[in-house]
């Protein structure tokens, strides 16, 4: 089953840290072929596939993640965020102690994130039209990583894109941060789009491609459309008739459990 695209997709959304009046905004994608549609509201985030979804309430620290197919969801608080935050921390502290080779084996089977290495980023040098959008190419790389990830950006200026927009995001990696200390995708979504730290992207990802170490594509991520205007307070509801599930966060459990 198809889990978490909102995720993932995710990365690829920034924020400025500079002052504007801030309007709600619709942003569609293609997250490796299938649509994802994400809204941003004020304290208010919602993302929703073919697979599921979530909806994160920043004002009350709540994160639900929905599984269409079996019309059911589950929520963390911010103290799931934190109990699960330290079961992950110690998950990662046992596979650091492990042999190298059974070190990067465990790694990649659970998909860990890494520990914020040090990001490089090296400019194309070229520019491209990309759907409708005038994009600059950038490659990073991130130490003791394999792999790189190809990116093209957009001037934010040139997307009507507003400061204040996004600043449900910097509510979210601080949640976020809480259950994953040092995930790398945070810093890309509450970065500074005027004054990018070197590690950082310049700009707002309108194509987005991660590569492993022998160059095979292993995901895509590319805006299709980006609105502004007023969103509906139901995009932010659970689904009618969907049915809430308890998170399992036992010692060796994952959030929500498997049936």
């Amino acid at each position: 089953m198809k889990r978490n695209v909102w995720f993932w997709g995710g990365a690829a959304l920034l924020v400025v840290s500079c002052s504007a009046a801030r309007a709600d905004v619709t942003i569609e994608m293609r997250q490796n072929g299938e649509p994802l549609i994400t809204y941003v509201s004020q304290h208010k985030l919602a993302s929703s596939s073919e697979a599921g979804g979530m909806i994160f309430l920043g004002d009350e620290k709540i994160l639900r993640m929905i599984d269409t197919g079996r019309k059911r969801y589950t929520e963390m608080t911010e103290a799931d965020a934190a109990a699960l935050g330290a079961q992950m921390a110690a998950m990662q502290q046992r596979v650091q102690n492990m042999p190298p080779q059974i070190r990067e084996r465990m790694q990649g089977m659970a998909n860990m994130p890494g520990a914020g290495g040090k990001r490089t980023v090296r400019a194309l040098g070229e520019t491209r039209k990309i759907r409708d959008f005038d994009a600059t190419g950038y490659v990073v790389t991130t130490e003791g990583t394999k792999g790189e990830t190809e990116v093209w950006t957009a001037d934010p200026r040139n997307l009507g894109i507003q400061s204040e927009d996004f600043a449900v995001f910097r509510e979210l990696a601080a949640f976020m941060r809480t259950m994953v200390p040092g995930f790398e995708g945070m810093r890309e979504m509450i970065k500074n789009y005027e004054q990018p730290d070197p590690g950082e992207v310049p700009g707002f990802p309108v194509l987005t491609i991660r590569r492993d170490e022998n160059g095979s594509e292993r995901s895509r991520a590319e805006l299709v459309k980006l609105d502004r205007g007023s969103i509906s307070g139901d995009k932010f509801k659970v689904p009618a008739g969907f049915k809430k599930q308890d998170m399992d966060l036992g010692e060796g459990g994952t959030p929500g459990g498997e049936e």
